[in-house]
């Protein structure tokens, strides 16, 4: 069986809305900024996944020798440009089973 990618979530705009949580950041941490401090995970750039709903967050990783797969939205299609995500999905349900088809397929 392949090894299974560490899977990464742009959790901005993809999972959660964090705006929202603006004023709980700051209050706690003196600064909204402390919610977007990124650590490395010592793995290899290959065994990574990103998965985003913004294009070029999914081409920026390909490029960079990440995985990727796209959630798309209304207004976000895949671009021909580029490296293209190995994965593309309506929705998180849709890219999830991709990559547990994926895995075992591996």
């Amino acid at each position: 069986m392949a090894v299974r990618p560490l899977i990464v979530f742009d959790v901005n705009e993809t999972l959660l809305d964090l705006q929202t949580m603006d004023p709980i950041f700051e209050r706690i941490f003196g600064g909204k900024e402390a919610m977007r401090l990124a650590r490395e995970l010592g793995v290899s750039p290959s065994n990574l996944c990103l998965i985003a709903c913004h294009t070029w967050d999914a081409l920026g990783a390909v490029a960079a020798g990440w995985q990727a797969a796209l959630i798309k939205r209304v207004g976000n299609e895949v671009l021909g440009v580029g490296p293209q995500p190995q994965i593309v999905g309506s929705d998180l349900n849709a890219v999830a089973d991709q990559l547990i088809a994926l895995s075992a397929a591996g």
